[in-house]
């Protein structure tokens, strides 16, 4: 190794090195690129709008119970109505995946509500989903696009 003129390391690389190098950098961004991604199973669609529809309702509970303590009827009524139109016009409009592990898949997912956006603004969303012989698959937990985005191995 040497040092430049501006004090950064230098590596000279010959022909054989250099090549080699680059085929490495090749391969590993053709492997990230066409084997990490993987086919979103449409059977991940259902527990995808189960685990929205689970988040969406406790973002309503605090208005309901509101309703509830001001025993306003009228409120109440109107917030069901509206969750209830919430959970059932959850669709997920794109869904793509990347190999997390053997038994599981990072998604990536747009969400809209009742041909909007979410209750809370996020139209994309990112999941870590697990895979069992006996339940299929099974929501884990959020995951962010830098997980989604960055899986090599």
């Amino acid at each position: 190794m040497e040092r430049d003129d501006e004090g950064g390391i230098v590596i000279p690389l010959t022909n054989k090195q250099g090549a080699a190098v680059i085929l490495i950098i090749v391969i590993l961004v053709a492997w990230r690129v066409f084997v990490i991604r993987a086919e979103a199973p449409e059977a991940v669609k259902e527990p995808l709008r189960e685990a929205l529809a689970v988040e969406y309702a406790g973002q309503a509970l605090p208005s309901i119970e509101a309703s509830v303590a001001a025993n306003d009827l009228d409120s109440l009524s109107k917030r069901f109505s509206n969750l209830k139109t919430t959970m059932e016009t959850i669709e997920v409009s794109s869904i793509t995946a990347r190999t997390a592990s053997e038994d599981g898949i990072y998604i990536r997912a747009e969400v809209r509500v009742n041909g909007g956006d979410p209750p809370d603004g996020r139209t994309v969303r990112y999941f870590l989903f697990g895979r069992s012989s006996i339940a299929g698959w099974h929501y884990q937990r959020d995951a962010t696009a830098f997980e989604y985005y960055t899986t090599l191995f």
